[in-house]
């Protein structure tokens, strides 16, 4: 008999935090799931004799190689093709899961059919575990239903987080985005767009966050901005799929925000960035022309504004950039000292 729930874990490098994630999926105080371990043999610590020990223990836990290696979708993607649950629920290897997480999604699902994407609380951990804060506004939406587009417009923002469980047929019909650092977040919310029907829970999915140095280093920080094309996918998507002006302008604004947010970051910052630098700027600009080519007419914002006034050049857009945005910011360092 299929499980009606699915675990889906990319693990890599991930002893530390390995045995945690695992004992809070096999802790659930429903014990109808699966969980399916994505593991790359190239792992240089014990990750992969975890996985398959947990697996001797428990027939429900399936360990499988990822045959796509470069990124975490990539290895879902492969672990997609393993699953049998109704829903499925992503968690990464370093992730917890609150012990009522199955409850409250099986409630929800046993009384609304039509529900296609339930959204628990997400909440920050620390290295050692300690909580801190939750991560969007899903608290204010808890006990309710909302169509997926309303969800759609909710995540532009991320008002509403994207750790959700979702049902197996969107997700096999529309695989993790994997083509940009962040592509995932595009995925998350082309997913909600597709649900029917989007549930809100006061289970916990709890998101470990590191203060890890590496993510700082310059070829790393640069991948960061990469997520300007991301923004771009969202507002192209809401475009193809001829959602409402004000959802597009929503997009719109966003990747302009984005724009000038990373355009100031680079202008800070662009003496530590070292041999990345060149690349950064590359992304900038491109973004910068693709905008003005295609986002600039749909948006109306302040961000939005300081493009249109660049005229299409993005020298004149680094300028406004450097004599507004950066006064400010330092204004407002000055202010929080």
């Amino acid at each position: 008999m299929k499980p009606r729930f699915t675990f889906l874990m990319a693990a890599y490098n991930a002893e530390k935090y390995m045995k945690p994630a695992i004992d809070s999926v096999v802790g659930q105080s429903i014990i109808d799931w699966e969980l399916v371990i994505v593991i790359e043999k190239s792992s240089a610590d014990d990750t992969v004799k975890i996985a398959q020990e947990y697996a001797d223990k428990d027939a429900r836990i399936k360990v499988v190689e990822n045959d796509n290696p470069g990124s975490v979708g990539r290895a879902r993607n492969t672990g997609i093709r393993y699953t049998e649950g109704v829903f499925i629920q992503s968690i990464d290897a370093d992730d917890i899961l609150s012990p009522d997480f199955l409850e409250k999604a099986n409630e929800v699902i046993t009384k609304h059919d039509d529900v296609d994407i339930i959204c628990p609380i997400a909440c920050y951990i620390d290295e050692n575990g300690r909580r801190g804060e939750e991560i969007g506004e899903n608290r204010r939406y808890i006990g309710e239903i909302i169509s997926g587009e309303e969800a759609f417009e909710l995540s532009i923002n991320w008002d509403i987080h994207g750790w959700v469980m979702l049902r197996s047929e969107i997700l096999k019909s529309y695989n993790y985005d994997v083509g940009t650092f962040n592509a995932e977040e595009a995925t998350g919310r082309k997913h909600f767009f597709m649900a029917r029907q989007v549930a809100f829970t006061d289970s916990v999915y709890y998101y470990r966050r590191f203060n890890d140095s590496k993510s700082r280093q310059p070829e790393n920080r640069a991948k960061w901005f990469e997520s300007l094309y991301t923004d771009e996918d969202i507002f192209d998507y809401a475009i193809s799929e001829k959602m409402a002006g004000m959802t597009v302008a929503k997009c719109s604004n966003r990747w302009a925000k984005s724009l000038v947010a990373y355009q100031s970051l680079y202008i800070r910052e662009k003496h530590s960035l070292e041999k990345a630098s060149e690349k950064i700027h590359d992304i900038l600009e491109d973004s910068f022309k693709r905008f003005n080519k295609k986002g600039i007419q749909k948006g109306k914002s302040i961000c939005n504004s300081m493009i249109k006034i660049s005229g299409g050049n993005y020298c004149t857009f680094s300028r406004i950039c450097y004599l507004y945005v950066i006064p400010w910011y330092v204004r407002r360092m000055f202010i929080k000292q």
